[in-house]
């Protein structure tokens, strides 16, 4: 995908209006300040990856899932397995929640920064919220830990929307959940049909990180010109590569 230039939605250093900020930016700072400032003060934003269509398709057949034990007010047979009586949560703001559009938001005032969130679903377990997110991928051993630098990220984008649901006062609990599909290719052949198995990984929520991150993405969004870039950000280093053979030629 190509790299695109926008003039709406950037961030004004003069401007005394609350600026909003999405979970998936804050994972944007996370990755490279370089990249997250040259987004949201110039409107240039990075590649991106290919609309993974096949994942939504899971997550959307997942929310629909979930939907039904909602309803039922039972347990998924996902967490009856490791006996964990976790019930989709009943609220009349799940909906809301739910949508990319709008989801749970909280003005973290001290940055004058909106914080935005869509989780796929929220669980009670004993008497306390805990987020629930979906993931489809294809790994050949089972998931049982986020033991790689990607699925960290996971484990960031379940504390955001835990921090959002605490600081709209909501009883969310210490625990969140990742349920991913994880698609099998041991069989013989594809005969049209893709099976997975449902694997669920329990993460301990520690949110202590958020808000001094926000306070300097705010120093970072106030910035005049790009910070450095992160060690390990791959645009970064491909602009780079691209400017060092150009001025070697």
């Amino acid at each position: 995908m190509a790299a695109t230039k926008r003039k709406r939605n950037l961030f004004a250093p003069s401007s005394a209006e609350p600026f909003p900020i999405s979970r998936a930016k804050i994972e944007c700072w996370t990755r490279c300040p370089k990249c997250f400032w040259l987004d949201r003060r110039l409107g240039v934003k990075p590649p991106g990856m290919p609309s993974m269509t096949l994942n939504r398709a899971v997550d959307r057949l997942m929310k629909a899932e979930f939907d039904g034990y909602r309803q039922r007010q039972q347990p998924h047979p996902a967490f009856l397995k490791k006996s964990i009586n976790a019930i989709p949560l009943n609220h009349p703001s799940m909906a809301v929640w739910q949508s990319n559009f709008k989801g749970i938001r909280f003005l973290y005032q001290p940055a004058n920064l909106l914080i935005g969130g869509a989780p796929d679903d929220v669980l009670v377990v004993n008497d306390e919220w805990a987020v629930l997110d979906f993931k489809a991928t294809s790994a050949k051993d089972e998931i049982v830990a986020l033991d790689t630098d990607y699925r960290q990220s996971y484990r960031r984008q379940a504390e955001i929307y835990s921090w959002l649901f605490a600081k709209n006062g909501h009883p969310i609990g210490k625990k969140s959940f990742l349920l991913f599909a994880n698609g099998k290719t041991d069989r013989q052949c594809f005969d049209g049909r893709l099976d997975f198995d449902l694997q669920l990984v329990e993460i301990p929520v520690n949110t202590d990180w958020i808000e001094p991150t926000l306070t300097n993405i705010k120093k970072t969004l106030l910035l005049d010109s790009p910070p450095a870039p992160a060690p390990d950000c791959e645009n970064c280093k491909y602009v780079e590569a691209v400017n060092n053979a150009l001025r070697n030629e």
